[in-house]
């Protein structure tokens, strides 16, 4: 049996993969060159290890009366649309079985069998549509006697897009078991409804097929998603970052500090310098290397400083750890003197504390009660206080928080850093 659901197709097509899973999760876009486009696809079938998936795309281009006919192979474990297999035909009156024709090869080539179709959960999934009072959507499967959830998220009022229409931030969380909620996609651009048209499962891989409706100046168009992502309740260890500060530059202007681990999949060592900005808050320098396999990670750390010395110097960096404010430790909420005054650092969750990517404010309270966001955190979970720095002349503060994000080898800790001044109301800027 066919599952059918609707494609915005290009003639320049723009493939963008759009990760954030525990183990792995992809998403497929094309975004749309003709507006007001909609189109067909059929679900082909999988690989016999369920790393391939084929779809056939079929449809006639809104204003053009240009009939597109396509093949598309996507590798779920790579993340990526098969740049050589997609057979594309276009012009009047192709159909389809041409299209498949040609792909044939293709289709043999990478083990796609139309009879292996996985498992239909028989799961379909609405969005909202920018309604600001709608709760998230969800269903839940059983797999394996383990209790699955899927979650559709969507947060309206992010804005207009250029033809005036309201913008929307969509999530797709996934929570198996008795494990935290994972993000297998976060879009927050131009996208106006979501909806999940069929959910199947292949090798213990959940495959999610989603339709997207754009909003643009002719009218709605579509486009298809899908996402990909193995059931487990048992989450992999990715890298747990140990954080040892380098802290300010001479003049206060520049942060930064050195993170090192060991990835607990591919037992690689890794070491990772950040330098920031004070003034904007952004990164303005970074360098990442690994070391063999099973390696001292501390050796990689090392290796990493000798590399970056001249570098560092260069910014007058590693003369200033700055003054700790508050101890390394877990705690969201602490308060600090600074010449007899009394501050106060807040994490507060914005939603739900125990979500993933749910949105944690940073506050900043002065000793006249006024309060300053630092910043609005939406990347990540179980965010806390690493550790508050003071610059040797006084005038700013790095707010260093400690959290977890999911990514393709499991559950990294990883760090972050906000900057305050205290000669002015407001955050660095």
């Amino acid at each position: 049996m066919l599952a059918r659901s609707r494609f915005f197709p290009s003639q320049q097509a723009l493939q963008s993969i759009l990760i954030c899973s525990l183990v792995l999760a992809n998403l497929l876009l094309a975004v749309p060159a003709v507006a007001g486009t909609n189109m067909d696809y059929s679900f082909i079938g999988f690989s016999a290890d369920g790393r391939y998936v084929a779809l056939e795309v079929s449809g006639m281009v809104d204003g053009l009366g240009e009939v597109v006919c396509s093949v598309d192979i996507y590798d779920l474990e790579q993340n990526k649309k098969l740049p050589d297999a997609p057979r594309d035909l276009r012009g009047g009156g192709i159909s389809c079985e041409t299209a498949q024709k040609a792909a044939r090869s293709d289709l043999r080539t990478f083990g796609i069998n139309s009879k292996i179709l996985g498992e239909d959960l028989g799961i379909s999934l609405a969005g909202t549509g920018g309604s600001p009072d709608g709760p998230p959507t969800w269903t839940e499967f059983t797999h394996k006697d383990k209790r699955c959830i899927v979650n559709l998220h969507e947060t309206p009022d992010k804005g207009e897009n250029p033809w005036g229409h309201t913008m929307v931030q969509w999530n797709i969380g996934l929570a198996c078991g008795n494990e935290t909620e994972r993000m297998l996609l976060t879009e927050d651009d131009t996208n106006f409804s979501v909806k999940i048209v069929e959910a199947r499962i292949v090798k213990d891989r959940l495959v999610l097929f989603t339709q997207t409706t754009h909003p643009d100046f002719e009218g709605p168009g579509s486009s298809p998603g899908v996402i990909s992502a193995l059931l487990s309740s048992t989450p992999l260890e990715g890298i747990k970052y140990s954080l040892e500060m380098i802290g300010f530059s001479d003049d206060s202007s520049l942060f930064g500090y050195w993170l090192s681990g060991t990835n607990k999949v591919t037992g690689i060592p890794e070491a990772v310098v950040r330098i920031f900005s004070v003034p904007s808050g952004t990164e303005t320098f970074s360098k990442t290397i690994q070391g063999p396999a099973n390696s001292d990670p501390q050796a990689t750390l090392m290796q990493l400083k000798a590399l970056t010395k001249s570098k560092l110097a260069d910014l007058k960096l590693g003369n200033d750890p700055g003054k700790e404010l508050y101890k390394s430790g877990t705690a969201t909420s602490t308060k600090f003197r600074i010449d007899e005054k009394t501050y106060k650092v807040d994490l507060s969750p914005v939603t739900k504390p125990d979500e993933v990517n749910a949105p944690v404010r940073i506050d900043l309270t002065r000793p006249d009660n006024s309060v300053t966001t630092l910043q609005t955190a939406t990347t990540g979970y179980n965010r806390s206080l690493n550790t508050i720095r003071l610059s040797k002349d006084n005038k700013v503060i790095a707010v260093i928080t400690k959290f977890s994000v999911l990514g393709n080898n499991g559950e990294d800790r990883t760090y972050s850093a906000v900057f305050a001044r205290f000669n002015s109301a407001l955050p660095a800027k």
